[in-house]
């Protein structure tokens, strides 16, 4: 793992790449936040923010994701989540949280709609937090008329390495 600043150039770039994908909060954030940091590993980098791990990134791919740390502190603040999301019955939890995709027999609810290679949130079927970040294999309209298949590619799960980096992030605050 290395450690870089963002120069404001790149914080710059970085805020307009955000917007241009739609996930304009975190754009504002890191307009706003006072040091942004690039943390690099080998299969993936970690956006922070004022201490905070934000967003990330997979190695070959150029979506931006939301780290699940920072959407399950938007839902305990009652704020909205900035992506997509859906729900899953609590059969589908467990394989969830060992890496499996989602399938649409275990999607129960939908609470926004999404496209095909969306970045999409899971959440636990309490809806008290989110478990699993994504990105859709197919349109939320298409999984509501489906009985089999997947519906989201899982990237992120509580307790895997990117989580365990986030937690470590904040007992550093780097």
């Amino acid at each position: 793992m290395y450690k870089k600043h963002l120069s404001k150039k790149e914080k710059k770039e970085l805020v307009r790449k955000l917007a241009s994908s739609g996930l304009t909060r975190f754009a504002e954030l890191f307009k706003q936040c006072e040091i942004a940091i690039l943390l690099d590993y080998d299969k993936f980098a970690i956006y922070v923010a004022d201490g905070v791990p934000v967003l990330f990134r997979r190695v070959g791919d150029d979506r931006f994701y939301p780290t699940l740390y920072i959407l399950n502190v938007m839902l305990n603040r009652g704020e909205a989540p900035p992506i997509p999301s859906l729900v899953v019955d609590q059969g589908a939890v467990k394989p969830l949280l060992n890496g499996a995709d989602v399938m649409a027999p275990g999607v129960t609810k939908f609470t926004k709609e999404f496209e095909e290679g969306e970045v999409v949130a899971v959440l636990e079927p309490d809806e008290k937090y989110f478990i699993v970040v994504g990105y859709a294999l197919m349109s939320s309209a298409k999984a509501r008329s489906v009985q089999r298949g997947k519906v989201v590619k899982n990237v992120h799960r509580l307790n895997d390495v990117i989580w365990r980096e986030c937690l470590n992030i904040i007992k550093r605050n780097v």
